[in-house]
């Protein structure tokens, strides 16, 4: 390097090892998130209220090592709309990317989230601020009432679940759980980010007579914190199955209407819901008939009397030749009877004996009438 001065004349030129400086541009401090947390609809990232959303801090990869970097992270959106695990982000020396989580917690419109470099200023400068919006979390119903809707053993009730709108990322998972294990079992309803489909059904299947007791709605899978349930407990009793039961049934039968035989039919223990109907149904058979086809049974009369007749020679089981229908499904789909068959009979032969085929005035014949064995 030259010298210049009154005083050049006394020193000599400066020498150095290089004979070149670099000037290397100022490094970009980024902000970013998980790529499906962004809504495509508006380019902001996102989160739901009560969930947290991972925010990726990220100084590149610097030309030279720093000695340590201080970020201030803030957000404009509405007055305590987001809580962050830490709002003043260190790098220690040679350190370039770290994590912050935010929380949402009230919902907010798409604001600026932006950070600032308070330490490392003449080596980095923020790119610039990136949308971030909260959502409020979606609510969920399900459909139910145990007043009405009973749940019954050996019985499957069907359930609808009903959500406002589908999350933007993740799948939704419920099921319901039951306090007392072994109680009943559930099938799983699913809802998909993005679906149109706002409803889903799920099968409760009464497995062993329990309860009262809790039954409570569980939302899980990715978007699980996403929704929540507007009632998450119910209270309710897996019932054991009522029956109808036959009295007076024969134990063999003959054809023809001459030969008609009364049974009745009662309920074995009355309806939960007193305003319970039972309809007991004939199933078409080749041996028998019942009149009338169809009856009906409720508290305020549980018994009912039925003729049967019947029509050819076979057997028919008691249990076969009834439908039950219950408007709460309390009661089995059968009756409560015998399954020894109960055999229908061709009507007898008599048999005679010793007849003549022309007699005379005054004469006497003996005819010998003989019956079967029965």
């Amino acid at each position: 390097l030259p010298v210049s001065g009154p005083c050049k004349s006394i020193f000599a030129a400066v020498s150095a090892a290089t004979s070149t400086v670099r000037i290397y541009p100022r490094e970009s401090v980024t902000i970013s998130t998980l790529a499906n947390m962004t809504d495509a609809a508006d380019g902001s990232l996102f989160t739901y209220i009560g969930s947290a959303i991972p925010i990726i801090v990220d100084l590149g990869t610097p030309a030279l090592r720093h000695t340590g970097v201080r970020v201030q992270l803030s957000f404009a959106g509405a007055s305590g709309a987001i809580s962050f695990s830490n709002s003043t982000v260190e790098f220690p020396p040679g350190v370039n990317r770290t994590i912050v989580y935010i929380t949402g917690l009230v919902d907010s419109t798409p604001a600026d989230l932006s950070a600032t470099v308070v330490v490392g200023t003449s080596i980095f400068i923020p790119t610039g601020a990136v949308k971030l919006k909260v959502l409020l979390r979606i609510p969920l119903t399900l459909t139910f009432d145990p007043s009405t809707q009973l749940l019954v053993v050996g019985n499957i009730v069907t359930l609808t679940i009903t959500i406002g709108s589908a999350a933007l990322v993740g799948t939704l998972q419920v099921r319901l759980d039951y306090q007392i294990a072994g109680g009943l079992n559930c099938t799983i309803a699913e809802f998909k980010a993005g679906a149109t489909e706002l409803t889903a059904t799920v099968d409760v299947y009464g497995i062993l007579p329990a309860g009262p007791a809790n039954l409570n709605v569980t939302l899980f899978g990715p978007a699980g914190a996403f929704y929540y349930a507007t009632v998450p407990q119910f209270v309710t009793t897996v019932r054991p199955r009522r029956y109808v039961v036959i009295d007076n049934l024969p134990s063999e039968m003959f054809i023809t209407a001459a030969n008609r035989r009364t049974i009745q039919l009662r309920l074995q223990s009355m309806p939960t819901l007193s305003t319970d109907v039972i309809t007991i149904s004939h199933v078409s058979s080749t041996s028998v008939v019942a009149s009338p086809s169809t009856v009906s049974l409720s508290a305020g009369s549980p018994t009912v009397t039925v003729t049967l007749e019947g029509l050819g020679v076979g057997n028919f089981l008691a249990t076969k030749i009834f439908l039950v229908r219950s408007q709460s499904n309390e009661y089995a789909p059968t009756v409560n009877a015998t399954v020894t068959p109960v055999p229908v009979q061709a009507l007898l032969g008599v048999t005679l004996a010793g007849y003549l085929t022309s007699m005379y005035v005054n004469d006497n014949q003996t005819f010998v009438v003989t019956l079967p064995r029965l």
